[in-house]
């Protein structure tokens, strides 16, 4: 009798040692594996003007011509008013005779003065020779002054024609024919639209990110394109012009700006648009099915299958979900296999049956 208790015991023990042994949970893996991924931000910005001139007068008088209108093209040195000359033509005659009389009198002085010094001391008492050079000095020095006013007098009659100062659009004509006008008077303005502007702020992270901290961002690999307040995409893509050299301490972000060529004219001064920042360099990432990650107060982990099927716990660094894909910033690395079904079941030492093995995609 007690050797049948025995046999039946041991046969027990080992139908339980089985039953221990089939008792694996059953998971499904993935392999680690990699994605090229492109750096990209987008950014709201807004277009502003390389340049933006107020034409002002050169002259008070009154304008006889007006050679532009609102939202014309101009050349610099176009001419764009005229004032009326009539006024600053006599004064140039004026300035012009007192020149040729000028000239007549340093002549004069200078002639006298050199021949009392060929008389030499014999001939000529030293206080008239002192004279005769306090004459020719003070005809050179009145002969520089009207120099000065005659190049005056030329300058206001050139300022007589106002010209464009730069190539540009003319943006507002404020005055015309008939009016009167002086030094501090606005006549119009010219904005020069192509090139054209964008500002836009990133903060000094995605900063450090997108540019390296170079100094210089004209230099960088980063690509910069717009979208217009339509939704449409603007043809041409931009450089990068320079960056603010200080941090915004209120919002943490830097001002950026980038030039777009705008021949035809359609981004406006002041216009919002979207700006979209891409890096030309790939950056190799890790890939996992999204399904591996968990959650718990520590952060995100995967549970990790090594060669002999053994699960681990392993904290990662999520990145961003690419479709059914996570990319991983850190904790795995490229062919590890880790659990995308059954994850809970496991414990960390866990032996586990594998049913099939994927990719991340």
């Amino acid at each position: 009798m007690k050797r049948t208790s025995i046999a039946v015991a041991a046969l027990c023990g080992m139908g339980m040692a089985a039953l221990a042994g089939t008792a694996r949970p059953m998971v499904e893996v993935a392999r680690v594996g990699t994605c090229q991924d492109v750096l990209e931000k987008n950014l709201p910005g807004r277009a502003m003007a390389v340049a933006n001139v107020d034409v002002f007068p050169n002259v008070a008088g009154t304008v006889v011509e007006a050679a532009l209108r609102n939202g014309a093209p101009v050349k610099k040195g176009d001419l764009l008013y005229r004032i009326d000359d009539s006024g600053f033509k006599v004064k140039l005659q004026i300035a012009e005779a007192r020149a040729e009389g000028c000239r007549v009198k340093l002549a004069a002085a200078k002639k006298g003065y050199e021949r009392r010094q060929k008389l030499g001391g014999g001939g000529i008492s030293q206080e008239a020779l002192e004279n005769a050079k306090s004459s020719m000095d003070a005809a050179q020095a009145e002969m520089k002054a009207v120099e000065a006013d005659l190049a005056l007098a030329k300058g206001d009659l050139a300022g007589c024609r106002i010209v464009a100062p730069i190539d540009g659009t003319v943006a507002r004509v404020l005055k015309g024919v008939g009016d009167r006008v002086r030094g501090e008077t606005v006549m119009a303005s010219i904005v020069k639209l192509s090139p054209i502007l964008v500002r836009f702020s990133l903060s000094e992270g995605e900063y450090l990110r997108m540019f390296g901290g170079k100094d210089s961002v004209a230099s960088s690999n980063a690509v910069v394109s717009l979208t217009l307040s339509d939704g449409s995409a603007f043809p041409e893509e931009g450089r990068f012009e320079r960056a603010e050299k200080f941090v915004d301490a209120a919002s943490d972000s830097l001002q950026l700006y980038a030039q777009f060529p705008n021949l035809e004219g359609v981004l406006r001064p002041g216009a919002f648009v979207s700006v979209t920042l891409k890096d030309r360099r790939p950056i190799v990432r890790r890939v996992i099915p999204a399904s591996a990650v968990a959650w718990d107060a520590k952060g995100p982990f995967v549970w990790v299958v090594d060669s002999e099927n053994v699960v681990s716990r392993r904290p990662v660094e999520c990145g961003r979900i690419d479709g059914g894909s996570r990319h991983v910033m850190g904790g795995l690395e490229e062919g590890e296999r880790v659990v995308v079904s059954g994850v809970h079941k496991l414990a960390s030492g866990m032996k586990v049956d594998v049913a099939n093995e994927g990719a991340a995609k």
